[in-house]
Parts: C-alpha cells; sequence; structure tokens
C-alpha cells in the first residue's frame, strides 16, 4: 500500500526534486537490496536466478538482457511487492497466455516450440527459447497446441532465499522508479524547451 501512495505522489509532484524525493522513499521502503537483486538479475551471482537470459530491464538508460520473455523495466510500477512475489514464485498462475509455451506440429512430424510471435493466414513465426526465429508455412502446420504454464521456471522460491527474493523485488522496484523518474526529466527537458 504505501508504494502505491508514494507511486501516487510522484505522479503528482511536477518538480524534479519531488519526484526524486519519493523515488528515493519508494525504494528506501522496500526490505531488499536493490544491488543484490541486480546480480541475482543478471546472473552474475553464480547463477541462481538468470532473469536476463529471458527477460530485459532498462539500466543507467540501457536496454539490457534478454528477448524470449517480457521487459521488466517497468513491471513493477504498478505493482506491490508482494503481486511481484507470487509472480516469481507461481510464474503460470496468472501468465498471459502470449508468454505460453506453443508447440507447433508439422505435417512431416517436426516439431518446433517457444513463443508465437506473429501469426496469419499463410504463416507462423515462433521464437525459440534460444532466441532462433522460424517462419513456418501454415499449409505446412498440421497442430498447434499450447501449454498451460509459463516459460518462466517455477522453482524460484526454492532456488532463491527469501532475502534474495527481497532483494530481486527490490531491483525490479527501483528500476520502475528511475525509469519512471528519468521519463519525468526527459518530459520536464521538453516543457523547458518548449515542446521541441
Amino acid at each position: 500500500m504505501l508504494t502505491m501512495i508514494l507511486k501516487r505522489a510522484a505522479m503528482a509532484i511536477p518538480s524534479l526534486i519531488g519526484v526524486v524525493i519519493v523515488t528515493f522513499l519508494l525504494t528506501r521502503a522496500l526490505p531488499g537490496d536493490p544491488a543484490a537483486g541486480r546480480l541475482l538479475f543478471f546472473g552474475t551471482n553464480g547463477g541462481k536466478a538468470r532473469c536476463a537470459e529471458c527477460h530485459s530491464v532498462v539500466v543507467e538508460g540501457a536496454g539490457a538482457g534478454g528477448f524470449i520473455a517480457p521487459d521488466l523495466t517497468n513491471y513493477a510500477e504498478a505493482r506491490e511487492p508482494a503481486e511481484i512475489l507470487r509472480a516469481i514464485t507461481n510464474p503460470s498462475e496468472n501468465a498471459n497466455a502470449r508468454w505460453r509455451t506453443a508447440v507447433v506440429t508439422m505435417r512431416d512430424g517436426e516439431k518446433f516450440s517457444g513463443l508465437i510471435r506473429n501469426q496469419d493466414n499463410f504463416s507462423v513465426q515462433l521464437q525459440s527459447p534460444d532466441g532462433s526465429f522460424h517462419l513456418l508455412d501454415r499449409a505446412s502446420v498440421a497442430e498447434v497446441t499450447f501449454d498451460s504454464k509459463s516459460m518462466m521456471p517455477a522453482n524460484y522460491g526454492e532456488r532463491l532465499t527469501p532475502v534474495e527474493l527481497n532483494d530481486l523485488i527490490s531491483f525490479l522496484m527501483r528500476s520502475a522508479a528511475a525509469e519512471g523518474a528519468a521519463k519525468s526529466r526527459d518530459s520536464k527537458r521538453r516543457d523547458d524547451d518548449g515542446g521541441n
């Protein structure tokens, strides 16, 4: 609840100083260590989380990470820490169908699995977990089925300690707050430049 109040306050305060103060309060109110969470996210801690193999996030103004799963830069912006924890420890609970693994079986028996990025009357474009794209002729497709589970591993509640989960959540919350502050600065600069 506190994070939502602070986020709303950040939106209501037009000055850059107000955004910085609220961002500081927001990130200080979290139980984890964002620096440790960043190491977990990027897998530089011995490979326990390695979120960046699939997800990306903007860090220090530049995108980093994978591209098979959703960009998490603003993911935490409108979510409470408990909701983020549930998404990490039980990713299939509320997973969008768009992020469920598809298995495309061709008429010759060959199978492809991954995420369907686009499809029309003529083709199915599928991205495999390794990042490669497959352009499949629709007339050669025998069947498309979807797994009921998310591609994201479901064992982060066992793989990570409660402290590490808090660190990871804190990193995501700080990333969203930092990106929000950067957008506010850019908007302020455009306003100061007369909208140019």
